[in-house]
């Protein structure tokens, strides 16, 4: 295979075999701008696998520590989000096409706020650029830095950068060169 340029990559067959038999998925909506998703609704959401221990990123890092993807932990995510943010209804919800989000619970629960779900097209990171950039932030700014031992320093190292950093002090070039809680107070 490499004499002729392929390569076989385990987390594409992987992302095929968990995406591809899911039927009903909802469609991508919109790809939202470089501005949107701070007050307007609830963080995008996405998985993705690294460290020594399983991963964690965003909600998709704390699914990992328990070595499943059930859809308890996005559900009560989504359920702690809809109690601080209270967006009106007719909120879109984007997603990557993780197995939790397509599960009937997930989008019972949607359904139920009057929320949109909008998932982004097999294998297209693009329809969830916003997302994507904030996790190569966090791998380049924390991740890359630090080895971890035990579940709970990568989980207060976590918390840490997203809610002491990333909200509170890091600009961002998307938003004005503002912070997110500066942007979350104006668009209030």
């Amino acid at each position: 295979m490499e004499s002729i340029n392929l390569r076989l990559d385990l987390n594409d067959l992987l992302f095929s075999y968990l995406t591809g038999g899911l039927s009903g998925n909802p469609r991508l909506l919109a790809v939202r701008s470089k501005t949107e998703g701070f007050s307007e609704g609830l963080r995008k959401t996405e998985r993705r696998d690294s460290l020594d221990e399983p991963a964690l990123i965003g909600v998709k890092l704390l699914d990992h520590l328990n070595g499943h993807l059930r859809t308890e932990l996005p559900l009560a995510a989504l359920t702690m989000a809809l109690q601080r943010q209270r967006p009106a209804p007719g909120l879109l919800h984007p997603s990557d096409r993780g197995c939790q989000y397509a599960s009937a619970a997930y989008r019972k629960a949607l359904k139920s706020h009057g929320i949109t779900p909008s998932m982004s097209r097999k294998g297209n990171c693009w329809d969830n650029a916003p997302m994507e950039s904030f996790f190569g932030s966090l791998k380049s700014e924390l991740v890359h830095h630090h080895r971890y031992a035990t579940r709970e320093d990568t989980k207060r190292d976590l918390f840490g950068y997203i809610e002491g950093y990333y909200n509170r002090q890091r600009l961002h070039s998307a938003i004005g060169y503002i912070t997110p809680e500066q942007a979350e107070r104006q668009a209030a």
